[in-house]
């Protein structure tokens, strides 16, 4: 007499969990060495950051300058701001983009270390070279 065959589905699910877990440990590493990597460059291409005070609350918005490796022996200037005191994949961020072309570091702490919270906006870097970005273009996020 043959013995019925059992349905195998239980192992089956166990095998597909098996293999979802391995997924998501994997890609949560991957994930989170990318983010290392990233943070310990960044933090050496920075040039200033302050926080500065908002409708929303005190130290709501923080401008960071920082530079950028272009390819072409020169070092783009580059500020954001970010907005709330939000944590990682949360935080709101206002990207003001390329703010100047400087040779060196130096040069780029020479020109846009200074930044300026004000009732009218923020600006960043002195003289000539200076970004300024209005108070009003930055407070329509909500």
């Amino acid at each position: 007499m043959k013995t019925p065959r059992r349905s195998s589905w239980g192992l089956k699910l166990a095998i597909y969990f098996m293999i979802a877990a391995c997924g998501f440990v994997l890609g949560g590493f991957t994930f989170w060495g990318y983010q290392f990597l990233t943070y310990n460059d960044h933090i050496n291409n920075q040039i200033a950051v302050k926080w500065g005070d908002g409708k929303y609350g005190k130290a709501f918005y923080g401008a960071e300058v920082y530079v950028q490796e272009n390819g072409t022996g020169k070092l783009w200037v580059k500020a954001r701001v970010s907005i709330g005191r939000g944590s990682g994949l949360l935080q709101y961020i206002h990207n003001c983009g390329l703010i100047g072309l400087v040779d060196t570091h130096e040069e780029a702490v020479e020109k846009y270390s200074d930044i300026v919270w004000s009732d009218q906006g923020l600006t960043i870097g002195t003289g000539k070279s200076a970004y300024f970005l209005a108070r009003a273009d930055l407070e329509n996020h909500r």
